[in-house]
């Protein structure tokens, strides 16, 4: 079981564990949050929202990843996931999303760094991952912390680094 905390810049307590089936009702309206404007999941209904997540649990399970959830205080404030690709386990696929309001707080870089860490522990060597090409906050987090863009387009841009 993944799970921990950290501190955020402004000193509020962040923490991360596995995700559970309780949390799915309040994690479709997160996400439903997140990606308004950066991708089509706001357009999905809730039963394909729900439909979605159960596949994207379907690939942790089956590939050995993990799906957490980021809280502050009792309620969910983002999802970080990683998960091997399938033709090729010594790579893994990485994705976070945080509300909002809770963006640049340190929460993106304090999540990312620990699952790189985990990372390791898979066996997983390279690190990809992608995003519009629009969506400059997740592109300056990536490269933040070691992200190298390797391709770029129609669909967005793919980034890569080492674990």
């Amino acid at each position: 079981m993944v799970k921990g905390s950290f501190s955020s810049k402004d000193r509020k307590k962040i923490y991360f564990r596995q995700l559970e089936s309780g949390d799915a009702e309040e994690l479709l309206q997160v996400i439903n949050q997140i990606s308004k404007g950066v991708s089509d999941y706001s357009k999905l209904t809730k039963s394909k929202m729900k439909m979605l997540m159960k596949a994207r649990l379907l690939i942790m399970k089956k590939r050995g990843g993990i799906f957490l959830i980021l809280g502050d205080s009792g309620r969910i404030i983002g999802e970080c996931t990683l998960h091997k690709m399938e033709n090729e386990p010594s790579t893994g696929i990485i994705g976070i999303g945080i509300l909002k309001e809770f963006r640049n707080l340190g929460i993106g870089k304090g999540i990312l760094e620990r699952v790189i860490k985990f990372a390791k522990k898979m066996n997983i060597k390279r690190i990809m991952t992608e995003t519009s090409a629009s969506n400059k906050p997740a592109i300056k987090l990536y490269t933040g912390i070691g992200f190298k863009e390797i391709k770029r387009d129609k669909n967005g841009i793919t980034l890569y680094r080492k674990s």
